[in-house]
């Protein structure tokens, strides 16, 4: 995070959010004991920090005992089960990508405040940003989109680090 902080100060910038990512992130997203040394690090680099995290995880329990922000995140084209977990990439379905399927996640989501579970289960879910994978193919005019879903149902794009919650 200090390299980080370095390059995006020469560039006239400051980090502002961050997110355990990948592997990391689903074993924070897991195990309090792993989750909690993490958050403790990043609230001493800067408790103006905002970690992005998926709902109902270690990593919010832990941001939540430390006096971390956090945004809640939902991943509109990856699959989540019951309990309201990233699916496993290695489980077919989990990373969804046909684009009216994402926008229909997008739309439930803003109108119901539930998304669709893997098993076709509703969950109901609090979030303050939606995040795409920018590696999917059509990735930049999908995020476009799903801007104009949020906007026409009245919602605001606003960078992450002026969420509050």
């Amino acid at each position: 995070m200090g390299a980080l902080a370095g390059i995006a100060k020469a560039a006239g910038h400051r980090v502002t959010h961050m997110s355990f990512h990948g592997a990391l992130g689903n074993m924070a997203a897991a195990s309090y004991e792993l989750a909690e040394p993490l958050v403790r690090a990043v609230a001493e680099f800067g408790r103006d920090l905002v970690i992005s995290v998926s709902t109902n995880t270690e990593i919010e329990r832990a941001a939540d005992r430390l006096g971390v922000r956090i945004a809640n995140t939902f991943l509109a084209d990856h699959a989540y089960d019951d309990q309201g977990a990233l699916v496993s990439r290695k489980l077919a379905g989990a990373v969804i990508k046909d684009r009216a399927a994402v926008l229909a996640r997008v739309k439930q989501l803003l109108e119901e405040g539930t998304i669709m579970t893997i098993t076709g289960n509703k969950l109901k879910i609090a979030v303050q940003s939606i995040l795409l994978h920018g590696d999917t193919p059509g990735a930049v005019e999908l995020a476009r989109t799903v801007r104009g879903v949020i906007e026409a149902a009245g919602g605001r794009v606003v960078p992450v680090s002026r969420l509050t919650r």
